[in-house]
């Protein structure tokens, strides 16, 4: 058996993305995105941002974002998130190109389409968990 211990990370945003879509409906690489840690966008518990990149082209559809996570001390709190913030996007399409960027290179060395858990503290992009997607 293995173990991983990693440091938990304060991320302003994170999400989770895929290098193809999972639903095999869009092409490009499939992003969701919101506020806080990841936590509440992979457990469900809030409406994300939505973002396809293909090649340089990024569209983007705006999420409720109603809840989000945030590491206080060594603990993750959930709270709502602020009408203002719920607004506008979480992502610049550049923040957005980087992860996609990011993503591709995954897909590319482990050879199959992945979906990666992701997180952005300090402007600094980070890539906290890559897998085989498997729903194909």
């Amino acid at each position: 058996m293995g173990v991983v211990v990693q440091p938990l990370i304060p991320c302003e945003i994170s999400g989770v993305a895929f290098s193809k879509d999972p639903m095999g409906m869009t092409p490009g690489i499939c992003i969701e995105a919101s506020w806080g840690n990841c936590s509440a966008v992979v457990d469900g518990r809030t409406d994300p941002d939505r973002y396809v990149v293909d090649g340089h082209k990024v569209t983007h559809t705006l999420g409720r974002k109603n809840v989000y996570d945030m590491v206080i001390g060594t603990q993750t709190h959930s709270f709502e998130t602020p009408d203002d913030l719920c607004q506008i996007p979480v992502l610049k399409n550049e923040e957005a190109r980087k992860i996609a960027s990011l993503v591709k290179t995954m897909a590319d060395v482990m050879k199959t389409p992945v979906d990666v858990e992701w997180g952005i503290c300090n402007d600094i992009v980070y890539l906290f968990q890559c897998r085989a997607i498997t729903t194909f």
